[in-house]
């Protein structure tokens, strides 16, 4: 008794003076979108005073929660008021600060901004609504699982963003099997992805208050119009699992989840590659009064928005007398919940051979900016190079398109001819030099040059897997055909779509040698009319 009535006496000691905070989960919202407000004193318990929330409507709230803790004879107590607010109108607003009333000390919180803009929260949400509507809600209302779009409704080729979430209200859970549906049709990058935690405060749903993590996010692209839908995901999980319970074993599933991709409207320039987004695109030569032979810089950006990395240069119409390398691409790209952003720069090495003036011409690059709903084109260039040179350094005469190199006299090309007769001897009348000792000196390694050679073609071929794809293309395709022609005669229209898809996309991925992510339409006309 006297152990426990010391250790009593010790507690005050070891607490810490309190501190009083406010915190909010969202300082952007929008108009009719809900935010939650807390306000938390540590180290301490008393009342608490909250602000005027006039510029919003309470959904919920007061909501009191308190916490008591003692680790390595430290003590701790929080105790929180929490409040789910709406915003009513847009406008910047500011929350004042709470008070606290703890022991004989008044506390402070600090004041919140919160910025509300015009209302896209609500319609999104009301489009879930539409998409869940008569499907069967959640079997367990203490797990529930999450597919959130950002977008219901985009263009061929615009960014949606995914996220799968998942909300308990059980004590423990240990996750189990996770199965995330297929994103056929789209082409995806990963946002978040790989261990999940839990986000800090809840998230009320009808006045309940739930844990929240988010297990992954990707960013995706539609790469064909119509209307696409993305399967449930579903998890199975141990719950409630102790030293001396098993738990139980509890399953969620989310609701399917379906997006209307609109086709790009026609019309569509010529300088048009496939570009959706919303970009700026501009242009810059580095020195243009060069000497021949000099090199000449040229770079091209495109920043903004947008699925960049199927973003191309558009394509460049150089003077004849240019060598030009393939450009170097490099790119400085972020991918957030936000989208992908940044920028791909195309830098070229020109080389002019010949002196004059030159131009290269303007060059136009064309998107579909989503936002205008219309295709923008911007141009940069022309520019003009003025090439320098000396008389006798490089030739004159007719030109041809045919990249040129620099021609330097060598003063050996022409032998002169022999005239001392001692030097001469009749044709054949020694070996060395005889086309036999050449024939029996070179030939052995010819051969066995020519026989490497041969070999490594052969093995060359056999490693190439474009090569390989592109023979066993039509088998491949008529396989997919085949399964969709069974799944057809079955009824089943999700699998049969889904394989008349891939067998066309496949066979012009194998045929074409490029990566099916990437074969849009605009992309398939430009293979298609080069080969």
């Amino acid at each position: 008794m006297l152990c426990i009535a010391m250790f009593a006496l010790a507690l005050p000691a070891l607490a810490q003076d309190p501190v009083f905070t406010a915190v909010t989960d969202k300082q952007n919202v929008a108009v009719g979108d809900a935010f939650n407000v807390k306000f938390t004193i540590e180290n301490g318990r008393g009342d608490i005073t909250p602000p005027n929330f006039s510029d919003f409507n309470v959904v919920f709230g007061p909501s009191k929660s308190s916490n008591f803790q003692i680790i390595n004879g430290r003590q701790t107590s929080n105790m929180t008021l929490s409040y789910t607010l709406r915003a009513k109108a847009e406008g910047k607003y500011t929350i004042g600060p709470a008070v606290a009333k703890v022991d004989s000390k008044l506390l402070k919180s600090e004041a919140l901004e919160i910025n509300v803009v015009k209302g896209s929260a609500q319609s999104s949400q009301s489009s879930r609504s539409n998409a869940n509507r008569g499907q069967k809600p959640p079997a367990d209302k203490n797990l529930i699982v999450r597919m959130l779009l950002s977008k219901n409704k985009v263009y061929q080729g615009e960014g949606i963003v995914i996220t799968f979430e998942l909300l308990s209200r059980y004590n423990n859970i240990d996750l189990g099997e996770t199965s995330f549906p297929s994103l056929n049709g789209f082409w995806s990058e990963d946002i978040k992805s790989g261990q999940t935690s839990w986000e800090p405060g809840y998230e009320y749903i009808d006045r309940v208050p739930y844990r929240k993590a988010i297990l992954r996010q990707k960013l995706l692209f539609p790469q064909r119009p119509g209307n696409i839908e993305i399967d449930p995901f579903k998890i199975s999980a141990q719950v409630n699992r102790s030293f001396f319970n098993a738990g139980t074993k509890v399953t969620a599933q989310s609701y399917a989840q379906n997006i209307e991709v609109l086709p790009l409207p026609g019309g569509a320039p010529e300088s048009f590659n496939g570009a959706v987004g919303e970009y700026t695109f501009s242009g810059r030569a580095g020195q243009t009064e060069i000497q021949a032979n000099d090199a000449i810089d040229l770079t091209l950006d495109v920043k903004g928005k947008g699925n960049l990395k199927l973003v191309k240069a558009p394509p460049i119409e150089f003077p004849n007398d240019f060598e030009v390398y393939d450009p170097e691409l490099k790119d400085r790209i972020s991918i957030s919940g936000g989208g992908m952003n940044g920028s791909r720069t195309y830098e070229y090495l020109v080389i002019p051979r010949y002196p004059g003036k030159y131009e290269i011409p303007e060059l136009a690059f064309t998107h579909f900016s989503p936002s205008k709903k219309e295709y923008v084109t911007q141009t940069a260039g022309p520019f003009k190079v003025e090439v320098r040179g000396e008389d006798g350094i490089v030739p004159t005469g007719e030109r041809s398109g045919i990249a040129r190199s620099r021609v330097e006299s060598l003063r050996s090309d022409i032998r002169y001819i022999v005239t001392d007769p001692e030097m001469l001897m009749p044709a054949g009348s020694i070996f060395f030099r005889s086309f036999g000792y050449y024939l029996l000196t070179v030939g052995p390694l010819l051969f066995l040059t020519g026989f490497i050679l041969f070999h490594r073609k052969r093995d060359a071929i056999l490693g190439d897997v474009r090569t390989i794809r592109r023979k066993k293309a039509h088998s491949v395709a008529k396989k997919r055909l085949a399964a969709a022609k069974k799944a057809m005669d079955k009824g089943d229209s999700t699998t049969f779509y889904a394989e008349i898809f891939n067998a066309v996309y496949g066979f012009l991925s194998d045929k074409l040698g490029a990566e099916k992510a990437t074969l849009t339409k605009p992309v398939i006309r430009a293979k298609l009319a080069e080969n």
